[in-house]
């Protein structure tokens, strides 16, 4: 008489062979994105992830340009052969060979760094699609730069770009001369590692105002980008973070002679104002706020607020324009608001 699993043993087997199918999808995940996937410790995914190994299902290899730092980043794990015959025995129906599952090593942070974006941000009603594959549904070049696509709970699909570091100068070319051609794709967001690669691409692209003709074209720093994402993407949940700002949006607002692209008509410190909400460094509206000029603000009257968490970034771009005025918001204001919305 064959012996029943235990209820232990039988959920063990289902995580390993959740593990398995998402480093097939995924191609790589490392240690830490498993125990947030799963909600289980780092040292119970390091024991699941050992036995898979034993069992020769899965391949461990050290971590590279996921993290711009010196210390040791940890492992990541890919499929096996056997991890993938170990599925189709599952009755999981595969098509690719793990050879064509492994991932470069100069790719390597590219995919973790989706990755991250799947585990965050799928449970909150985005999806999100590989470079990979959107290559293949759209029919892009194969040496494209794009890294993916997000498409919001609303079906709002975004182009996604991820700069680990700054690029450069012929790669920054390549990625102009890409998007100018990616005319099937509605928005583009920029998702930057540091520092210098978020001033880069805002340097690059607000001088490249012919390639900036998308409603969105946002660049967000990384681990920012999927707390806005995920907590303050809506119009709604924006104005009801502003509201403490003295911030009240006014719907019934005369719009019939707005400028073009100023469309948000809001009452701060007693006045209508234009709003523009610069939270994601949208730089599509710079040339919106640009084209707003001194006549057209003498005869219309509203100031334009436009709100920024990027200190002077925005207003740098923006200061010749003398009827702007700026919500300037710190980054551990954002931060706090983050982490009371997850509680509540």
């Amino acid at each position: 008489m064959t012996k029943q699993p235990t209820i232990y043993e039988e959920r063990r087997r289902k995580l390993k062979l959740n593990i398995l199918e998402d480093l097939y999808n995924l191609r790589a995940l490392t240690t830490e994105q498993l125990s947030r996937r799963y909600k289980y410790s780092l040292s119970h995914i390091r024991r699941i992830v050992r036995e898979l190994r034993a069992e020769q299902s899965v391949i461990s290899e050290k971590v590279k340009g996921y993290k711009r730092i010196n210390r040791q980043q940890g492992n990541y794990h890919r499929i096996s052969t056997k991890g993938i015959r170990r599925l189709n025995q599952a009755d999981f129906v595969t098509s690719r060979t793990a050879d064509q599952l492994r991932v470069s090593e100069y790719y390597l942070g590219y995919v973790l760094s989706v990755n991250d974006l799947v585990i965050n941000l799928e449970p909150k009603g985005w999806k999100v699609i590989s470079g990979r594959d959107i290559k293949d549904k759209l029919s892009l070049n194969r040496a494209d730069n794009i890294h993916g696509m997000l498409i919001s709970p609303e079906g709002i699909k975004y182009g996604i770009y991820i700069f680990l570091n700054t690029v450069t100068e012929y790669n920054m070319k390549k990625i102009k001369s890409e998007i100018q051609r990616h005319t099937n794709i509605p928005n583009m967001l920029f998702l930057t590692k540091n520092k210098s690669s978020f001033n880069q691409v805002v340097e690059e692209f607000d001088a490249s105002i012919d390639i900036v003709k998308y409603p969105t074209f946002g660049v967000l720093p990384f681990a920012f980008g999927i707390n806005y994402l995920i907590f303050m993407y809506t119009q709604e949940n924006l104005m009801n973070f502003l509201k403490d700002y003295d911030v009240t949006p006014y719907p019934d607002a005369d719009i019939s002679a707005a400028p073009m692209g100023l469309k948000t008509v809001v009452i701060h410190e007693n006045e209508e104002k234009y709003f523009v909400n610069m939270l994601n460094n949208n730089l599509a509206m710079l040339s919106t706020i640009r084209s707003y000029r001194k006549e057209r603000y003498e005869l219309d009257g509203r100031k334009v607020l436009v709100a920024t968490n990027m200190g002077e970034v925005i207003p740098d771009l923006l200061k010749d324009i003398h009827h702007v005025e700026y919500l300037h918001i710190a980054h551990a204001e954002m931060t706090d608001y983050f982490r009371n919305y997850a509680i509540n």
